[in-house]
């Protein structure tokens, strides 16, 4: 016979020994593990069919000694399982309302106490009237009053005239929330120039970039005698309605260098302007205001007063 043919037949032969092999081994195991499952279904139904006294009486032993090491209770919860205990509710219900409970020692509990006053209403008092009363009757009522003395010539005529209701009464002095007048009738001005003046803080000055970005925001453009002017719609080529000088420098600003410092500003308006010289004027307010904001300044008139809302005032009433 061939070798090929031979170690063939005997490779078909190892095969089908390890295929039976695996077989045997295969249906042992599966009889050990059944074996075993039946065994554990046999011990776990005879620990559910013991009697409740018994799991009972092991575990009040079990809290007899509380002191007893923690290994020991866990060995002992692993030897056996204590089913637990159906509780009969009906009858816990019945225990329960037949239960009282008395606190020794208790005070009752006492309803609160109503307190009911008898307050009588107060009778008002009538005061008289001055001008019914006679002078004998003010007299004697003013001699109550501590400090006042009724033999005076001039008391005893106030007191008489008060009895006839010829002294008028008293109007008060202190007149609160008046708008103050001006002192004097401001005369109209039809030339000339309008000034204001807005002031660094003491001993600060105002910065050129911050002063010069918040000059453009207002719409000032830079130009004749290097001063910044307002223009009526905002172009070189139409009228200057009012312009802004440096208080340093000649009045003038430097356009190639930011970097400097002035203590302050003026804003001055000609008239005639073009326009209307009354909204030109207010808008002229409105940007010195602006500016003392913007820059921490304060707003000051001609004569170097502060201008407050009487002053402002005073300036409409020119144009």
């Amino acid at each position: 016979m061939d070798l090929n043919t031979i170690l063939i037949i005997l490779g078909v032969v190892a095969l089908v020994a390890l295929v039976a092999h695996g077989l045997w081994s295969n249906r042992r195991e599966k009889s050990k593990y059944f074996k075993n499952a039946d065994t554990f279904n046999r011990t776990f139904t005879q620990n559910q069919q013991e009697p409740s006294a018994q799991s009972l009486t092991e575990s009040e032993a079990v809290s007899v000694q509380p002191s007893q090491p923690l290994s020991i209770a866990t060995q002992q919860s692993f030897d056996y399982e204590q089913p637990v205990a159906q509780v009969d509710y009906r009858e816990t219900e019945r225990t329960v309302d037949d239960i009282k409970i008395s606190i020794p020692n208790a005070t009752p509990v006492r309803e609160p106490v109503r307190m009911e006053y008898n307050m009588k209403p107060a009778q008002p008092q009538t005061s008289a009237n001055p001008a019914t009363m006679t002078l004998e009757q003010l007299e004697s009522q003013n001699n109550e009053l501590e400090g006042i003395n009724s033999s005076s010539p001039e008391l005893r005529e106030q007191l008489s005239q008060m009895a006839r209701g010829e002294l008028d009464e008293v109007k008060p002095s202190v007149h609160f929330n008046e708008t103050r007048q001006p002192e004097a009738e401001v005369k109209k001005q039809t030339s000339g120039y309008i000034q204001l003046y807005v002031i660094s803080p003491q001993h600060r000055e105002f910065h050129g970039v911050r002063l010069v970005q918040s000059l453009e925001y207002l719409g000032f453009i830079f130009g004749k005698n290097n001063m910044y002017h307002r223009h009526f719609d905002l172009s070189v080529a139409s009228p200057i309605l009012f312009s802004v000088a440096n208080l340093q420098n000649e009045g003038g600003f430097d356009s190639y260098n930011t970097d400097f410092s002035t203590i302050g500003i003026t804003l001055f308006m000609k008239l005639p302007s073009p326009g209307n010289d009354l909204a030109n004027l207010k808008l002229m307010i409105r940007a010195a205001k602006t500016l003392a904001e913007d820059l921490g300044g304060s707003v000051l008139t001609e004569d170097e007063q502060i201008f407050d809302d009487y002053q402002e005032q005073r300036y409409l009433a020119r144009v």
